[in-house]
């Protein structure tokens, strides 16, 4: 497969799984999170295959990346509880 063909690929699928996010979130988590994890993995793609980060241009965005990088390197001072703040990092930021 070409590069074309997987981009236009990861994106009939996000479009998918968003819509499957939208259906399974009144009805479970369990479906929302799946979809979210989904569609999360075709974006990575789309970015490793056309590197494209004009939206960090935008101060809003550049602010919440920040705001993401801080709070990963309070991982650092975590100690003890690295494993219950990988858990936090990973289970509720992603909610």
């Amino acid at each position: 497969m070409n590069k074309e063909k997987i981009l236009a690929l990861t994106e009939t699928w996000n479009e998918c799984f968003f819509y499957a996010f939208i259906f399974f979130t009144p009805i479970g988590n369990a479906g929302g999170e799946i979809c979210f994890g989904f569609l999360a993995l075709c974006f990575v793609i789309r970015k490793i295959l056309r590197p494209d980060f004009r939206f960090l241009k935008q101060t809003e965005h550049l602010w919440l990346l920040l705001f993401f990088v801080f709070c990963g390197l309070s991982l650092v001072n975590s100690g003890p509880f690295l494993q219950k703040s990988l858990k936090a990092l990973f289970l509720k930021w992603g909610e």
